[in-house]
């Protein structure tokens, strides 16, 4: 009884330095499957990364958009707007059932970046006291009014700030002008943490653009319906309006198409990493036919066999998620740092999306080599031997 006991103890040690034996027997084969095992984890947390950027801007600006006007020049969410001169300011102003109008001149600082590769970085002239239509939280320096035109302050996003190695009561230059940074905006994983936002008369005097505008914001009165506002701005000439309706439409056809499309790669890539995996086993498997002939007939419990044959396939899959994990940490990082010249544009690499990864990685893992381990372990001591 006692020497049972001692048996069943040095059970799982004994299989380990059996499935240590193997592989140092056939590394080649199992080297291929761990390489396997680790490119498809690495490339599913790669673009699972970039699927939850896409969706975390797509929401952030339908939030900053709700219930919101853009009037602009040319037609399109993302074409930058055009000019508006001052005279359509005052048109639009004018209209009933506008509340507020909230003039912006856009400037882009990084214009060669391409949209799938991080929007570029923008600067946004506003009128200070409008300032709360564009940002939420932000970490300003004690004392100081975030955004100011004398002396001209500015407020960063999380990413800029991070860029230029400054914070509140810090300074950027810009265009050659020294300006102080009064705040900087609480990261949101969007297009806010590339953004700088000044003074629109600072922004207009720096890029020579007195008395014009890329858009107009226009926020409805409580009382009235977007609709009624756009069928009354339409009568205004030369201008496009597109309403949260039709931006939320832009956002849905680009940002949606963008994060569907990546979510379904991450996708694939795990069901790569299941194929390969079961592959392992099923090659382990077949490696292992006179072993388990053998074993049965000198007396090996089913629990021996199954055991074995698990913990094979947990250890393929730990040698392929862990490295997976770390690898794809690293490769976001120098593709932002290297590459994009970014700190935060196109990966979201979250611990939640780690955990998620791993934790799914570890169920398919125990349920293929469940399934394996328990064909493996019911294999007659005849059909093993005379495969040989």
């Amino acid at each position: 009884m006692s020497s049972n006991k001692s048996n069943n103890k040095k059970s799982i040690p004994f299989v380990f330095i059996e499935l240590t034996a193997l592989w140092r027997t056939y590394p080649a084969r199992y080297i291929l499957v761990i390489l396997g095992l680790v490119t498809a984890i690495t490339l599913s947390l790669c673009l699972g990364a970039v699927a939850l950027r896409f969706e975390a801007l797509k929401k952030n600006l339908e939030n900053s958009l709700l219930s919101r006007l853009y009037v602009c020049e040319r037609a399109g969410f993302w074409s930058g707007g055009g000019v508006l001169p001052e005279e359509k300011l005052r048109q639009v102003t004018l209209t009933k059932g506008v509340k507020t109008v909230v003039p912006i001149l856009v400037n882009k600082l990084n214009p060669r970046r391409l949209f799938f590769l991080g929007i570029p970085e923008v600067v946004i002239g506003i009128k200070p006291e409008q300032l709360q239509f564009f940002t939420g939280d932000i970490r300003a320096e004690e004392g100081k009014v975030a955004l100011m035109e004398d002396p001209p302050g500015a407020v960063l996003g999380a990413e800029v700030a991070g860029r230029m190695k400054t914070g509140a009561g810090g300074t950027i230059l810009l265009s050659g002008k020294k300006i102080k940074v009064n705040g900087v905006m609480e990261e949101t994983h969007s297009i806010f943490d590339r953004q700088i936002i000044i003074p629109l008369g600072l922004s207009a005097r720096i890029y020579g653009r007195q008395g014009l505008y890329t858009a107009l914001m226009v926020i409805p009165k409580e009382d009235d319906t977007g609709r009624d506002v756009v069928q009354k701005l339409k009568k205004i000439s030369g201008i496009t309006i597109l309403s949260p309706g039709e931006i939320k439409q832009e956002l849905a056809s680009t940002l949606g198409l963008w994060s569907s499309l990546t979510s379904t790669l991450s996708w694939m890539s795990f069901w790569g990493m299941i194929v390969l995996l079961l592959a392992g086993l099923l090659l382990s498997l077949r490696l292992r036919f006179r072993e388990i002939g053998i074993k049965r007939v000198l007396g090996a419990r089913l629990k021996d066999i199954f055991l074995s044959f698990f913990l094979d396939g947990m250890a393929l899959t730990a040698a392929g998620t862990i490295p997976g994990i770390f690898l794809a940490w690293w490769l976001t990082g120098w593709l932002e740092g290297r590459l994009l010249n970014s700190e935060s544009g196109l990966f979201m690499f979250t611990p939640a999306l780690v955990f998620k990864t791993a934790v799914f990685a570890i169920i398919i893992g125990a349920v293929i080599s469940s399934a394996v381990a328990l064909y493996a372990s019911y294999l007659s001591p005849g059909k093993t031997l005379k495969s040989e």
